[in-house]
């Protein structure tokens, strides 16, 4: 029983190292439209693509950065005949930005280029940039906050809904709570957010579920090692009881395009996820043996359990490293 603990606790231990989908802390297609970068001024805001559109499902999604002093902004197409009004937005976090919504035949799409141009009160042109939409066959997802409340948090959850565009696995007004997440990751331009659905949802084709993690990925600029290291988990351990499912997905923030971004079942003691015995709901101290823990390698000791292992004898005794 006690080297069994040992393997559950190691399994739960190699996930969580592989990092990102503990709540604690920070396909299909991999396509990514243009890397986010981070200014020397100011390290706290997001600093994504100058103007981003995607297509899917008979529209295309615009999404651009503006200066403080624009007052509106337009979509032209390319004879310059003006394709709509875009909605200006703003958010503490990711600054001034314009999003707008072009309906479009799939047809008409290849080699469409349009422009976007922002001004000010003054009719001073401030931002004009031509844009070619991305056909993307990956999932879109969009987030609204309620009242477009800004998710600058990692305690305060805020009220919203999502809608996902897929060919498959499409949603529509599901309402959750969404907060930030990570620890250093936090303080990084683009930012990883917890979700937690009203229902259960089987997102994008994955087990049922309430929790779950939006991770950014921000240090990993192939946006791939997470997923990765969870699918070898998946095709080359077999003897692992679970490990965290993912998908790619294009996400839209109160209409903002923040990038390319994998959605990760969170871990959590359950039937569906970490299927063990939850030792908070033992009430005999001589049966806690039957009961599991869920630990997390963390150089913080800020939780309300900390402990410190010594390595060689777990090694020693276990043969694991």
């Amino acid at each position: 029983m006690k080297l069994k603990l040992l393997v559950t606790a190691f399994t739960v231990l190699s996930l969580l190292y592989t990092g990102c989908a503990t709540d604690s802390d920070d396909d299909d297609e991999i396509t990514q439209v243009t890397p986010p970068t981070q200014t020397d001024t100011d390290k706290t805001k997001e600093v994504s693509p100058a103007a981003t559109a995607i297509y899917k499902n008979g529209n295309i999604y615009f999404s651009w950065q503006n200066a403080q002093a624009v007052t509106e902004s337009k979509v032209f197409n390319a004879s310059e005949e003006k394709v709509a009004d875009a909605e200006l937005k703003t958010s503490t976090i990711y600054g001034k930005y314009s999003v707008a919504k072009v309906e479009m035949d799939e047809s008409a799409l290849t080699g469409s280029t349009f422009k976007i141009q922002s001004k000010d009160a003054e009719g001073n042109v401030l931002h004009s940039e031509a844009v070619t939409p991305l056909a993307t066959k990956l999932p879109v997802v969009f987030i609204n906050t309620d009242d477009e409340k800004d998710v600058d948090s990692k305690e305060n959850k805020i009220n919203a809904t999502m809608n996902i565009l897929d060919d498959n696995n499409a949603l529509e007004d599901a309402k959750l709570t969404i907060k930030g997440r990570g620890n250093s990751s936090w303080g990084m331009a683009k930012k990883s957010y917890t979700i937690k659905f009203e229902n259960k949802q089987e997102l994008l084709g994955m087990s049922k579920h309430k929790s779950w993690a939006l991770i950014a990925n921000y240090c990993d600029k192939t946006l791939l090692r997470n997923s990765l290291a969870y699918e070898c988990g998946r095709k080359i351990m077999d003897g692992m009881a679970w490990n965290p499912d993912t998908r790619n997905v294009h996400l839209y923030l109160n209409g903002e395009y923040l990038g390319l971004y994998m959605v990760c079942e969170s871990v959590k003691i359950d039937k569906k996820r970490v299927n063990i015995k939850n030792i908070e709901d033992c009430n005999d101290a001589s049966k806690a043996i039957e009961y599991g823990f869920v630990l997390e390698f963390n150089n913080r000791q800020d939780e309300i359990f900390n402990f410190k292992c010594n390595y060689s004898a777990l090694e020693s005794e276990t043969g694991f490293r």
